[in-house]
C-alpha cells in the first residue's frame, strides 16, 4: 500500500513569511506549493481589481479554488503545501476534508513580533512587488491583524516565528 500523501500547511498572518517558507518547504521536498495568493492574482488578471469588498471577495474565491485544487492532489496521492492567512473557523472544514481524502496534514504556523510585521507590512507597500490588487499600502495603514489568524486545528502543529528566525527552516522531523 502507498504512503498517504502529506501535506505540509503554512498558515499565519499577512507578513509573517509564510510564502518565503512555503517556496523553501517546496524545494526541500520537491513538492507544488498552492498558495492562495497565486489563485487570487489569477482572479485579480481576470475580473479585475476593486476595492476592500472586492478583495475580500476574490480571497474566499481564491481559497475555495485553492482547496478544491488540494483535494484533488491529496485524491490523487500527491504530496504538496498549502499555504494561506487562513481562518481557523472558515477553513477547518476544508482542512479536515483534505485529511479524510487520505492526506496527512502538518502545520506550520508563521508568527511574527507586531513590530516585526508592521515593518514588513509598510516595506510590502513602499515596494509594490505584489499585484497591486492586494491592497498592500491599505493592509500597511491598517497595521497588522494576528488574532484573526490563529492556528488551524491540525496536529500536529508547529510556531514558527520568523522575527527570531528569519532565515532557516523548522525542523518537522519529516
Amino acid at each position: 500500500m502507498a504512503a498517504r500523501p502529506l501535506v505540509i500547511v503554512v498558515s499565519g498572518p499577512p507578513a509573517s513569511g509564510k510564502s518565503r517558507l512555503a517556496g523553501l518547504l517546496a524545494a526541500r521536498y520537491g513538492w507544488p506549493v498552492l498558495a492562495k495568493d497565486d489563485f487570487k492574482e489569477f482572479l485579480f488578471e481576470v475580473l479585475g481589481t476593486g476595492d476592500a469588498g472586492w478583495s475580500a471577495r476574490l480571497s474566499r474565491l481564491a481559497f475555495a479554488l485553492q482547496f478544491e485544487t488540494a483535494l484533488d492532489l491529496s485524491k490523487a496521492g500527491r504530496s504538496y503545501v498549502l499555504e494561506g492567512n487562513f481562518d481557523a473557523g472558515a477553513h477547518a472544514a476544508h482542512c479536515a476534508a483534505l485529511g479524510e481524502a487520505g492526506a496527512r496534514l502538518v502545520q506550520v504556523a508563521c508568527r511574527a513580533e507586531p513590530a516585526v510585521l508592521s515593518a514588513r507590512l509598510i516595506d510590502r507597500a513602499c515596494k509594490a512587488q505584489r499585484h497591486p490588487g492586494h491592497l498592500d499600502g491599505q493592509a500597511a495603514a491598517a497595521g497588522p491583524r494576528t488574532a484573526a489568524y490563529a492556528p488551524l486545528p491540525i496536529e500536529p502543529t508547529f510556531v514558527y516565528d520568523t522575527s527570531r528566525d528569519p532565515g532557516g527552516l523548522p525542523d518537522l522531523g519529516l
